[in-house]
């Protein structure tokens, strides 16, 4: 597998351990980031937000205490939101499970 990356960077045109991991993962979600960048698509370019993301991103795993107190407020409020979400989300799951408990009972009670 041919390694080498078109960026211009300090890593002498290898990906970055990141690029790696998703050159690894998925290597055409890997050559489709490389082709969206040639063509200039902002969203996987280096920004302030994107930095941004990544620490929120971040924070979920190693904690807020790496975000500023407006960044933690914000990453705390997005954190409310999931939950809230994944609650809603359980609950429509527990119908459908209980709605296909209940065809399985009459399928094996033969109707």
């Amino acid at each position: 597998m041919h390694l080498l990356s078109t960026t211009k960077d300090a890593r002498a045109g290898y990906p970055s351990a990141s690029e790696y991991d998703r050159l690894l993962q998925c290597r055409a979600s890997h050559l489709l980031s490389h082709k969206a960048h040639a063509l200039g698509q902002v969203a996987h370019q280096w920004s302030p937000s994107a930095d941004l993301g990544t620490r929120k991103h971040l924070a979920s795993a190693e904690g807020p205490e790496i975000l500023s107190e407006t960044e933690r407020d914000d990453w705390e409020k997005c954190q409310r939101k999931r939950e809230e979400f994944i609650k809603s989300w359980l609950g429509h799951l527990r119908r459908i499970l209980q709605l296909s408990q209940g065809r399985t009972a009459l399928a094996t009670q033969g109707y």
